[in-house]
């Protein structure tokens, strides 16, 4: 950090100018593109070919009476908030 602040403004703008024209010589916007789409493709090919590990869980229609007050008391937070007005 120290050598960056003691090349001066002009020393910095130069390594910042080499830096781009590094970037812009090193890794073409048309090659980069490409890359990522055929990275893409292969993460998506992987994916479609790789059996699942997610699981799922079936919910049941009726919540059970924990779940019930806590979302009412949930509920009732949320009315003295606004009636206190706040949002």
């Amino acid at each position: 950090m120290r050598e960056l602040v003691e090349l001066g403004a002009d020393g910095r703008e130069k390594l910042g100018q080499a830096a781009r024209e590094r970037v812009l010589k090193n890794f073409p916007l048309k090659d980069i593109d490409v890359l990522y789409e055929r990275l893409y493709e292969e993460v998506l090919a992987q994916k479609s070919s790789a059996a699942s590990n997610v699981s799922y869980h079936e919910f049941i229609e009726t919540p059970s009476p924990a779940v019930l007050n806590e979302t009412g008391q949930a509920a009732a937070r949320a009315r003295k908030s606004a009636a206190m007005g706040h949002e």
